[in-house]
């Protein structure tokens, strides 16, 4: 398929593409001049091109925007971070690096120091409290706070996740709604909450 695609008019002798493993796909796209711009609208248009030539839904990991080919190494480190941390179900979808960017920066903070950061609220946090905030803000963060897709991926009506939303908001008082810096703290707190969740079921 990598042949065919190579044949195809959106790739460009510029571009550099190899085969890895697992018959996975790694391709170095080379943008046009306008690529910073509309850098979202060239890719899914190359990938448009990768879905017509298969019968089953792909997945595509798009890391970061590099203007030196000694930072090749640095993109395709972050779609491999991607790949390891982004669920993606059954394929069809094509996941941005620079969509998780606050995920990334985290994931390279010490637990230690986000736990001097979190802390005091954690060990304020109920289990059963802490599992349904995991649930709504990984939600509430892929469909960027809106309520409606939210409730919608939750299989919720909009008014029983606004009851729950509401009931963490006085909990915590913070309003994601309201304040920029509370929607940044309560992102931030749940990346926290998750990679210790994470790192405890490991043990």
């Amino acid at each position: 398929m990598l042949e065919r695609v190579k044949k195809g008019t959106l790739h460009s002798y510029a571009d550099i593409s190899s085969v890895i493993w697992n018959d996975s796909v790694l391709v170095y796209k080379c943008l046009s001049a306008k690529g910073i711009q509309d850098y979202r609208g060239e890719v899914l248009a190359y990938l448009e091109e990768w879905n017509r030539l298969t019968e089953q839904p792909l997945t595509f990991f798009v890391g970061t925007i590099q203007d030196e080919i000694k930072n090749y190494p640095a993109a395709y480190r972050h779609c491999m971070w991607l790949m390891r941390n982004v669920k993606t179900g059954m394929g069809g979808q094509t996941v941005f690096f620079y969509d998780y960017v606050t995920e990334y920066l985290q994931s390279r903070t010490p637990l230690t120091e986000q736990q001097q950061i979190f802390g005091a609220f954690s060990s304020r946090m109920p289990l059963a409290f802490t599992q349904e905030y995991l649930i709504l803000l990984c939600q509430l963060i892929r469909s960027n706070f809106n309520l409606i897709e939210a409730s919608r991926n939750l299989y919720i009506h909009k008014n029983t996740l606004t009851n729950k939303l509401n009931r963490i908001r006085q909990e915590l008082n913070l309003n994601p709604y309201g304040s920029a810096g509370d929607r940044s703290l309560m992102t931030a707190l749940y990346g926290f909450l998750a990679q210790k969740n994470k790192d405890s079921s490991k043990n």
